[in-house]
């Protein structure tokens, strides 16, 4: 059953929570290696726990041996999955309780990250719905439903599906069997609110009376995504896909959440997958977006790392951070600012000669670790009527506090903003004056 786009109103939601369970981080990292296929690995796990990547080092001694050649780098992450984990305990190494908090009002973001043919989409869809093959999404699904129908009040479960090909949205979810080529397809535009984050406007929202028929209609969606083969891999992503599921009121049509399952493609070099024209062209693409998310998070990070006092308030962040550079970007934002939760999930390869990638695909996840954003919950105005929304569930720092009509700052922001800009301007009439009395007094005029 395909739901209309006016079913229920995504500014309609009921209020986050304050904080979160866990403290004020609200992005947790996740490092899963793929099995090594019989050659040397260069990824493990010490007794501490933390994953050890073994890259080779500059040197020109040709007498030395390739272990001497290497030097081991130590990564802390919130979880390290050994090579010897299965679909099962990835799931339940701590899904279930991030999903929990899309009940308690929070987005959540569930999302893989890595080079290509690091497993990723086996990581996040699987190779099956049922058995020990499926991924975290069709688990995720089916956990989603069953809770769902035990909550009280009582809430419905939406799907939604979005491609990010070339740089360009496509709905998956949309059949192309229904347009018979006599409709175009619906353009889809991603829509920013200063309170709630972004959305995308005019996706095809599928309501589904329970999780295998809507694990059916994801299935049929993921066939069409884009893929192709390449020299590292037969069947190649060559798009991100971002899976949405939606948690709305039964009763009132509210929106209590959304969550966000992401198997984003994979960071690729020319020289080894072999690609040449278009397939060249759609890595490039996603290089490029993904290379927008690392800088996100770079200025997310900086932004953390100035900021003064440990506990204030980042609603005033400041207004560079590129969310816009891509479309994944943007679609991103709600999750890693204001009332998002995320999970991102590194898959890497144990393979030697891609040492310097999963490295690279390390670091980033240890970026990601050093990001905080505290949830902040805005009051209703005493005036509001008894039927009026609560005013807003969070107030999104960084660049979107930049960019709200005044609300999120409210009267004391504003009454410090004057005082500074006041400050500069006596502070730049003294300035002056001192400047022209010394003129004056000078020998030579």
């Amino acid at each position: 059953m395909v739901g209309k786009r006016g079913l229920f109103d995504e500014k309609r939601r009921v209020p986050a929570p304050a904080q979160d369970e866990e403290g004020e981080r609200s992005i947790t990292v996740w490092l899963r290696s793929r099995p090594a296929s019989g050659a040397a690995s260069c990824v493990s796990k010490d007794s501490a726990g933390r994953a050890r990547v073994r890259v080779p080092m500059a040197s020109d001694a040709s007498n030395s041996s390739p272990h001497e050649q290497q030097r081991a780098l130590a990564f802390d992450f919130d979880r390290v999955l050994g090579q010897d984990v299965v679909q099962e305990d990835v799931f339940g190494s701590g899904v279930p309780a991030f999903l929990g908090r899309a009940f308690s009002g929070r987005d959540v973001l569930i999302s893989t990250y890595g080079q290509t043919s690091s497993g990723k989409t086996y990581t996040m869809i699987g190779d099956s719905d049922r058995g020990e093959d499926a991924g975290i999404l069709p688990r995720a699904v089916r956990h989603c439903f069953d809770r769902a129908a035990e909550a009280e009040p009582a809430l419905e479960v939406h799907v939604e599906m979005v491609e990010i090909y070339n740089e360009e949205l496509r709905d998956l979810l949309r059949s192309c069997k229904a347009d018979h080529g006599a409709t175009p397809p619906r353009k889809l535009a991603i829509r920013s609110d200063p309170r709630f984050g972004t959305s995308i406007d005019g996706l095809e929202r599928a309501r589904e009376p329970g999780p295998s028929q809507a694990l059916s209609r994801i299935r049929a969606a993921l066939e069409r995504r884009a893929t192709a083969e390449t020299g590292m891999n037969r069947s190649s992503s060559r798009s991100h896909v971002l899976c949405f599921l939606l948690l709305t009121d039964r009763a009132t049509g509210k929106l209590v959440s959304k969550i966000g399952l992401a198997d984003l493609a994979g960071s690729e070099r020319q020289g080894k997958t072999g690609a040449t024209g278009r397939t060249l062209k759609e890595g490039g693409s996603i290089n490029r977006s993904l290379s927008a998310l690392e800088r996100v998070v770079n200025d997310i990070q900086s932004y953390r790392k100035q900021r003064a006092p440990a506990g204030a308030s980042c609603a005033r962040g400041p207004p560079g951070v590129g969310f816009r550079d891509s479309k994944l970007t943007r679609i991103l934002q709600p999750f890693l600012t204001g009332r998002g939760t995320s999970v991102f999930v590194l898959c890497v390869s144990p393979r030697q000669q891609d040492a310097g990638e999963t490295l690279n695909t390390m670091k980033f996840g240890q970026r990601l670790q050093g990001i905080s954003q505290a949830v902040v919950v805005l009051e209703a105005p005493a005036s509001a009527e008894a039927n009026h929304e609560p005013w807003a569930a969070a107030s999104y720092p960084l660049a979107m506090a930049a960019s709200a009509p005044g609300g999120s700052r409210g009267a004391s922001g504003l009454a410090k903003s004057f005082a500074r800009e006041l400050a500069w301007c006596l502070g730049a009439i003294v300035l002056r004056g001192l400047l022209l009395n010394a003129i004056v007094a000078a020998p030579w005029v």
